[in-house]
């Protein structure tokens, strides 16, 4: 089954977003399911479009943000057009702001407020003047720099640490579940985006930036989907490359063992940590699969399994601890070999 979403999208590189599995962003590709509802047939003998698409524009430090509605074709011979409603309520007041002929699968919704989330859907008519049922509703929202905290905590960026010569963690989070990525760049058009985080479900999220120039300034937000395809976008943050690699922070006390560390042969023990602090391990796509607060004593045994319960696979992974305040104090690769 195909999932809608709701794309970052820039009007300087503009293209076109085919609905197959692999889209394409600014020659950047990246994978994303698709779900769409079933088929519904009217009495009128039009089938309505559920599956919709809708792409956020990056407008950069301006006060409004633009979004683009784009959609499959209705496979019915004499669709004649297709009208968009727009509202600020999912489930009501969808007013129709625009109508295309049956040649437009895409529609530029400009100049509309951020902070503010707007909802669309979809219907098509045909030569005979009759109208189909509605299409599912999609939804996007971005936050502005000036957003108040509890509008901030929709998706928020939360960490920035420079961990090579060329490469930075960035941590964001979000008040329920969700998946997606960061978008960055040395200019205000963000059209680099880093892996896509399809398959865990967390409130939580690193992702890891490769690649980057050293002594350049990078703008950068996160993308969030939630489970129902509404994608909220993070206020845009900064961060600078420096040409320093940054030392490694330690922790003497820290002891992880075994290491190798065989999930399928027991725990793995982190011992010496600071209490009431967390430990996070990311793979090498910079993807969170673990979290654990500190007790106490200062110790944690985990048993080798990620979010969802299942064993991980052999490779690098990385152990971030950070104590009671957030603060990284240790970061430390372990070999996994199963």
């Amino acid at each position: 089954m195909r999932k809608i979403g709701f794309f970052p999208f820039f009007l300087s590189k503009f293209i076109i977003i085919s609905l197959s599995l692999i889209s394409k962003l600014s020659g950047l590709t990246f994978n994303r399911d698709f779900r769409s509802g079933k088929m519904e047939k009217t009495t009128a003998g039009i089938c309505t479009f559920l599956l919709l698409i809708v792409l956020s524009i990056n407008v950069s430090a301006q006060e409004t943000a633009d979004y683009l509605v784009n959609w499959e074709p209705n496979p019915e011979p004499d669709i004649t057009g297709y009208v968009i409603y727009r509202s600020l309520d999912r489930g009501a007041g969808f007013s129709a702001i625009d109508s295309v002929d049956n040649n437009t699968f895409e529609y530029l919704d400009e100049g509309l407020e951020k902070g503010t989330r707007y909802y669309y859907r979809l219907i098509a008519k045909n030569t005979s003047g009759e109208r189909s049922g509605f299409s599912n509703p999609v939804s996007g929202m971005t936050i502005p720099a000036d957003a108040s905290p509890s509008l901030s905590d929709s998706c928020k960026i939360t960490g920035k640490s420079q961990t090579g010569l060329s490469s930075f963690r960035i941590n964001w989070e979000t008040p329920v579940p969700t998946t997606g990525f960061i978008q960055y760049d040395s200019d205000a058009v963000l059209d680099s985006m880093s892996s896509f985080d399809e398959t865990d479900w967390t409130t939580s999220h690193s992702n890891q930036l490769e690649n980057l120039e050293v002594r350049k300034t990078y703008y950068a937000r996160a993308a969030a989907y939630d489970q129902y395809d509404n994608l909220t976008l993070s206020a845009q943050d900064t961060f600078t490359v420096s040409e320093e690699v940054p030392a490694p922070l330690s922790s003497p006390q820290l002891s992880i063992y075994p290491v190798p560390y065989s999930p399928f042969k027991g725990s793995m023990t982190m011992d010496g940590l600071p209490s009431n602090g967390a430990v996070r391990i990311f793979n090498s796509n910079g993807m969170e699969i673990y979290k654990e607060t500190i007790p106490a004593v200062g110790e944690i045994n985990w048993d080798g399994t990620n979010h969802n319960g299942s064993k991980v696979m052999s490779g690098v992974y990385y152990v971030i601890v950070e104590d009671s305040g957030g603060e990284v104090t240790e970061k430390r690769p372990v070999m996994i070999v199963n």
